[in-house]
């Protein structure tokens, strides 16, 4: 069971920022941004991984650590949904990490609270335990009441899972002693009820249930309210009181209808006619199983498919209905072999299955002659066929485990497989791209040394000789200042064209390294990119025109900006990548200005990438390049 708290971050975000400042519209642009992803995410999960990834690039753009933690969060929660439970524990880490190195105790709180569940489903309670007391140690548990019962919910829950029910009940007893919001105290009541339950402790299971039940009608959690309904159920069951048993799983039943739960309903459904069956009600059993039967072939389940051909079957059986028995026989069959879809299971079942049917056939032959006979004889036949088809799901079982693990150990080789090429032709890649640039390395430094011993060598040598005339006239002397100012600006470009050596193995580092070797000094370059693993699988095309469109820029701010501080952002979303380079230097005026060679340049290869090109600047406020080039 999953309780989200909410948390009211508000005044939080507004007087604990960090990074960039930002105004009320700032704030009230991520509150929507919020608002959107939480519509999106019960309308399509992948619509709502999208709208995480805007979250997180407005939130790195605005240099706010709140924003990222927050969305980080919402990243996590959209690859949760979609079963990416590795990219999931990432965004959580992340984080995690970042409100603990802002020193922000509530959000960190708040952090481990999502993470929680898909930790402790993956087996890694120790790390669950570890956050968590972290986490209370570092919180105001006396001004952050809920946040505090919720940590201590997951702690219990930790417990209850490792059959620690002394430690588990010890935390739902704080809670229920002291919270006051009916989610927490539902689910506090419904798991120390189902605590009692698993110790056989009906009486103390049945009071914790019904406490639980009444708060979740109040706050209208119909899910859990049939949930708590079918474990009522199950107490009466074992205390042998079928009559209340039957009276809730009946209302446990109804909610499930209105409420369109469909795998609820279908074990629901299994359960009453177990209920049928004590009461000896073989035609009511019927029309529990049939109905179950239409939700199962609905849901594709082959596995509950199996079980309800089972229970046909020997419900069919009860009656003396050969006909049946073996059309539900098959069916159960048919179920198992779809299940595994493996085809030697499949003969061996067929065969299992035609011998029970041939036998059972017999059985029922020879009851028929003596139907009139002896009661007792009829039910012990019966008895030798249901017995008979409970042998043949154990040896199914057995097949189908055995068959599974072999199979899991060929999936494994062949994920081992795919990894080693998809490594190997990522390697392959990045050798290309660095060949590319060498190749143009190489280029620039023939051209570099011919503009330093050849042009410059002959400015140096028609400066001499304009030093050397006798009559040193004005105009001379200005040709003369004029000559040694080109020979330094030839000079300078010599220098520039000079290329670095490439030592870095992933296109992510290249990039690095081409901030390093343009970065002037007092210069500081804010870099970030996300995510990486992706970015350094970008087409060998994509990854040359980026690197150069990004050394382009670089240089037009070390000529032009005057700037001492420089963002580079590189974001890659579902359909496009994104780049984002920002100066905070003396700026231009865009409806005077006119393209020079560098954002000529640029729009030429983003003509070829089918890319868009927005600058926004003004005079002394800096730069703002955003280039936007769609997915191949």
């Amino acid at each position: 069971m999953r309780i989200f708290l909410v948390l009211i971050l508000t005044m939080m975000i507004m007087n604990q920022s960090h990074g960039q400042k930002h105004d009320g519209n700032t704030t009230q642009l991520f509150k929507a941004l919020e608002t959107s992803f939480d519509s999106l995410e019960n309308i399509s999960s992948k619509k709502a991984l999208v709208h995480a990834k805007k979250m997180l690039q407005y939130s790195i753009k605005q240099n706010n650590d709140i924003y990222k933690i927050k969305s980080y969060l919402k990243l996590g929660v959209a690859y949760e949904n979609l079963a990416k439970s590795d990219s999931a524990l990432y965004s959580y880490d992340n984080a995690l990490d970042l409100s603990r190195s802002i020193d922000n105790d509530t959000l960190f709180g708040f952090s481990v609270v999502q993470m929680s569940q898909l930790n402790t489903s993956r087996g890694n309670q120790d790390k669950v335990v570890t956050l968590i007391l972290e986490a209370l140690k570092k919180i105001n548990q006396e001004q952050n009441h809920n946040l505090t019962y919720e940590l201590y919910f997951k702690l219990s829950e930790v417990y209850r899972e490792l059959d620690n029910h002394s430690k588990a009940e010890h935390y739902l007893k704080i809670i229920i002693n002291n919270s006051k919001e009916n989610n927490i105290l539902a689910a506090a009541y419904n798991s120390l009820g189902l605590i009692h339950y698993r110790n056989n402790d009906f009486e103390k299971a049945e009071y914790n249930l019904l406490r639980s039940l009444d708060i979740f009608k109040i706050v209208k959690d119909n899910y859990n309210s049939c949930n708590t309904l079918s474990n009522l159920g199950a107490i009466y069951y074992q205390t042998g009181d079928y009559k209340k048993t039957k009276q809730y799983w009946i209302e446990a039943k109804e909610i499930a209808k209105s409420s369109n739960y469909q795998n609820l309903l279908s074990g629901i459904l299994s359960n009453l006619s177990v209920i049928a069956t004590k009461e000896k009600n073989y035609d009511e059993k019927l029309e529990y199983l049939k109905e179950a039967e239409q939700i199962v072939e609905k849901t594709k389940n082959y596995l509950n498919r199996s079980n309800v051909a089972n229970n046909l079957a020997l419900a069919y059986a009860e009656k003396g209905d050969i006909k049946n028995f073996r059309i539900y026989a098959g069916r159960f069959v048919r179920a198992m072999d779809s299940f595994y879809n493996i085809e030697r299971n499949k003969k061996i079942l067929e065969i299992e299955a035609k011998y029970s049917l041939e036998k059972k056939e017999a059985e029922i032959a020879h009851q028929k002659e003596i139907v009139t006979q002896q009661k007792k004889q009829k039910l012990l036949i019966i008895m030798g066929s249901i017995l008979l088809t409970i042998l043949l799901g154990a040896i199914a079982f057995l097949y189908r485990q055995r068959l599974f693990n072999q199979q899991a150990l060929l999936q494994k080789q062949e994920e081992l497989n795919h990894q080693e090429i998809a490594k190997l032709l990522e390697e392959q890649k990045l050798e290309t791209l660095k060949a590319q640039l060498n190749g143009q390395n190489k280029e620039r430094e023939r051209i570099a040394k011919d503009l330093h011993d050849s042009i410059s060598g002959d400015l140096a040598a028609i400066k001499l000789q304009l030093s050397r005339l006798e009559e040193q006239t004005t105009e001379v002397q200005l040709l003369a200042d004029r000559l040694d100012q080109t020979y330094h600006e030839v000079r300078s470009i010599s220098h520039d064209l000079v290329p670095k050596e490439i030592n870095i193995n992933t296109f992510t580092g290249l990039i690095h390294q081409l901030i390093d070797f343009k970065t002037i000094d007092g210069t500081k370059i804010n870099s970030e990119f996300f995510p990486r693993e992706e970015l350094d699988k970008l087409s060998e095309k994509n990854q040359v025109e980026i690197y150069r469109i990004v050394q382009e820029l670089l240089t037009n701010i070390n000529k032009h900006a005057d700037a001492n501080e420089v963002y580079v952002n590189l974001t890659q979303h579902e359909n496009y990548i994104n780049i984002m380079v920002e100066d905070n230097g003396q700026g231009f005026d865009t409806t005077k200005n006119k393209d020079g060679i560098g954002l000529r340049n640029i729009r030429s290869r983003l003509e070829g990438l089918k890319g868009e090109l927005e600058i926004t600047s003004s005079p002394g406020q800096g730069v703002i390049v955003n280039i936007n080039i769609p997915m191949e």
